[in-house]
């Protein structure tokens, strides 16, 4: 803590998983995680998770760790995403998590549907979509957001932080959501040229 304030520390974790760090009310420090590729070993790329977490919980440790609830097995069975990526996000979701409690500190799971209807002003978005407006939310908030994991992990962050410091997370009103279409639309124009 500091002046009262809680260090959070959220994830949107997947192989390659985003983080966002800082106290609330200051600008979050983003970063980029990627424990392996599509062809790695599943103990592989958890080991590289379990080495990130277990030095990051050294010093400084953060006083809470937010991080997306995880899809449940039977979302494979709807088509929402596959068994394989599942199994995998659940297990570095729980390496992740027993690691922040064995050290501490207090675990947040977070509805990142919930947390985008605040951060983007809508919940129900496809994935891709939802992360591209997290990212144009970040441009707009002066946030320095590299890619769409750690425009994901600052959408969960900022809800961390409206829950554990309201008074101190950034406000974002409905004007900022409204605003989000032509930060969108120059993003898109950016990147066209970028890989034209």
């Amino acid at each position: 803590m500091r002046d009262g304030l809680p260090l959070i520390l959220a994830g949107d974790l997947a192989t390659t998983s985003g983080f966002a760090e800082g106290y609330p009310g200051e600008i979050p420090t983003l970063s980029t995680q990627r424990w392996g590729g599509e062809g790695d070993a599943h103990l592989k790329i958890c080991s590289r998770a379990l080495g990130f977490i277990a030095k990051r919980l050294t010093d400084d440790l953060p006083d809470i760790l937010c991080i997306e609830r995880p899809m449940p097995i039977g979302a494979a069975i709807h088509g929402k995403s596959n068994a394989k990526a599942i199994v995998r996000l659940n297990t570095i979701y729980g390496i992740m998590g027993a690691a922040a409690i064995c050290k501490g500190v207090k675990v947040e799971e977070v509805d990142v549907k919930q947390a985008r209807a605040v951060f983007i002003g809508d919940g129900q978005l496809k994935g891709d979509e939802a992360k591209r407006r997290c990212k144009a939310m970040c441009k707009v908030l002066g946030w320095p957001c590299r890619n769409l994991d750690e425009a994901d992990a600052a959408c969960i962050w900022h809800f961390g932080c409206c829950v554990y410091a309201p008074r101190k997370a950034v406000i974002i009103h409905p004007g900022m959501h409204k605003k989000l279409a032509g930060t969108l639309s120059a993003m898109q124009v950016k990147e066209l040229f970028a890989h034209g």
